[in-house]
């Protein structure tokens, strides 16, 4: 497992952590005599908006190449559960357009038809 991935399953667990905080304090809030909570309101406050681009942060920590496409979608479509787990789906998906690491024949046979080239020039001096 690769240490963004560790990092987005962390802000995951934080944001459930956060949730069932802002729960308990809302089921308080129903009881018998109970006061008004500042801090469940503002703690909704920051889970709402970290709830709903969720997708885009994870896609921000994992480097994914197509963060701007995860904004959008997020944005446009994130409303609907749909779109949200969509948006989601590619955070988490694998970046198959990375190619450029891999070397392929065509790579190989160029620089050891360059190698060849400039040994045989040194030689010939």
């Amino acid at each position: 497992m690769r240490y963004a991935d560790i990092k987005a399953a962390v802000v995951v667990l934080l944001l459930i952590i956060g949730w069932i905080v802002f729960g308990t304090n809302f089921a308080g809030m129903f009881a018998e005599n109970a006061a008004p909570s500042p801090g469940g309101s503002l703690l909704l406050l920051a889970l709402v908006p970290c709830t709903y681009f969720l997708p885009f942060i994870i896609a921000m920590i994992r480097r994914k190449t197509g963060r701007v496409q995860i904004f959008l979608v997020n944005l446009i479509f994130g409303f609907t559960v749909i779109g949200w787990v969509i948006a989601l789906i590619m955070a988490f998906g694998s970046d198959s357009a990375d190619t450029s690491s891999k070397p392929n024949e065509t790579n190989v046979t160029v620089v050891q038809t360059l190698g060849q080239n400039i040994e045989g020039k040194d030689r010939g001096k």
